[in-house]
Formats: structure tokens, sequence, C-alpha cells
């Protein structure tokens, strides 16, 4: 049966000694590796291209995504823009006729004070 046992810094200690933060673990470990190499490669591909290689890439991005948009047709987008902006205004008058409803409902409410002056 391993120990525990507590260090200075409240970690526990397991049978070899480590504390748990010194042992993370092997998915933790493995995390921090793909991490690793990401960095490496995402370095490594910034020197291929430079500044203007990033340039354009985001060129052919914006091309091909105003492509897509152009395939879907621009009537889409005006009618769902359409139906999202009647739908913001239909929650818009339903929420004033609640406050309207509020504020009235509690102008009729008694003050709770009877109106005799001392």
């Amino acid at each position: 049966m391993a120990t525990k046992n507590n260090d200075s810094s409240g970690n526990y200690q397991n049978h070899r000694g480590i504390t748990q933060t010194q042992d993370k673990g092997f998915e933790q470990r493995k995390h921090e590796a793909y991490s690793e190499l990401g960095r490496k490669g995402g370095h490594a591909r910034a020197e291929q291209l430079g500044h203007e290689g990033y340039v354009e890439l985001g060129r052919k991005g914006g091309q091909a995504r105003a492509e897509q948009l152009a395939r879907e047709g621009s009537s889409d987008r005006s009618n769902r823009d359409m139906n999202d902006r009647n739908q913001e205004l239909d929650e818009d008058e339903n929420r004033s006729r609640e406050e309207i409803s509020r504020s009235s409902s509690n102008e009729s409410r008694p003050s709770g004070r009877s109106g005799r002056t001392r």
C-alpha cells in the first residue's frame, strides 16, 4: 500500500516521493507534447510563408468565403437577416408589454399605508 506523505507545501507524495504537481500523469504530458509539436510546426510554417504569404492566404480564404456566400444567394441572406430583425422587434415589443403590465399592476396596489397622519 502506498503511503501518502504531506510535504512542506501541502502536496501529497506518492510511494516514490513524487508530489501530485510533479507527476502530472500521462494525459497531461501527452497534451503538452502535442502542444509543443503544434507550436514548433506553427513557427516553421511562419518562417516558410512570411508576412506576404499570410496576406495571400487570407486573401484566398476571403475570396473562397465570398464565393460560397454568392452560391447560397444574397436573397437567402436577406431573408434570414429580415427574419432575425423581426424576431428581435417581437421580443422587444413583448418586453415592453411586460414592463407596462408590471408598472400598472404596481400602481393599482395599495402602498400599505392608511393615509392617516399623526
